[in-house]
């Protein structure tokens, strides 16, 4: 799924992620409905036209209603993800979606949804816009995307100092100015200079996460933090690209901003 989602920029991929949701909310607002009516009812067959035009009409005659909701997921990727189809990403498509907190959510939704109105029908359906209301009113806090640009900050100054063997110019210019205090803090540490940057890496996470995530540490969510960071589309990407596209001993070294700027577009054709 990695080698899939590799071919595409990250930022496509996410856009494709969040247009899913919505269709496979949609699906499951459908397949909770008709589940609870046993039957299409009008509305619903009118709503599915609406947003889905001959749909219906291109269903297999006696088709079985309860994999209606299926059937709309298989309509929905050939006539709106065509382009992840052919360009071999939308396993990928699928597969990251499904990690996504909005894939939960979403989830979650039609559980609450269909354990109710197996009790109890409701007496008057929502409609698809409402649906959705109640599901955006169980989100929680955004992606944590401010530890992801840190991460990524900590892995741009790695691959510089791998690449000179000491820490260069343009890096500590740019950590005395975002992290002040740092170098003060690793000559508490070492004496002298260090060329390993391996452990500059970890020690300039660890100061950032003190400094900027203090309160996560605090209540015991740093683990949950990292681990929702590394789940996000643009970690990955960042990742890979630190990990395939080493900066060239003797090239110009980058600024930051030129080095994430390239992992934000990396892609594999």
């Amino acid at each position: 799924m990695r080698n899939q989602a590799l071919k595409v920029p990250w930022r496509e991929l996410a856009r494709a992620c969040d247009q899913l949701t919505l269709w496979r909310s949609f699906s499951l607002w459908v397949r909770a409905s008709v589940d609870a009516e046993r039957t299409l009812p009008e509305w619903l067959a009118a709503a599915i036209e609406n947003r889905c035009p001959a749909f219906l009409r291109s269903r297999r005659a006696g088709a079985d209603l309860s994999s209606l909701w299926l059937d709309l997921n298989q309509w929905v990727d050939f006539h709106h993800f065509g382009e992840a189809i052919r360009d071999g990403w939308i396993q990928a498509l699928h597969y990251y979606w499904g990690r996504q907190p909005a894939a939960d959510l979403v989830w979650q939704h039609w559980t609450r949804m269909e354990e109710e109105w197996r009790v109890r029908k409701p007496v008057k359906y929502p409609t698809f816009d409402q649906w959705q209301q109640q599901v955006a009113a169980h989100q929680t806090s955004p992606a944590p995307a401010q530890y992801v640009e840190w991460e990524a900050f900590a892995l741009w100054a790695r691959s510089l100092i791998e690449a000179v063997h000491e820490t260069p110019a343009v890096v500590r210019a740019a950590v005395e100015a975002r992290c002040p205090g740092f170098e003060s803090y690793v000559k508490t540490l070492r004496d002298k200079p260090c060329a390993d940057a391996a452990w500059h890496w970890e020690q300039l996470r660890v100061w950032i996460e003190r400094h900027f995530f203090a309160d996560a540490i605090r209540d015991a969510s740093i683990e949950s933090l990292r681990a929702a960071a590394h789940r996000t589309l643009r970690s990955e990407r960042i990742i890979d690209y630190w990990a395939s596209q080493g900066v060239a001993a003797g090239s110009q070294l980058p600024t930051y901003e030129q080095w994430l700027a390239e992992a934000d577009a990396f892609v594999i054709r």
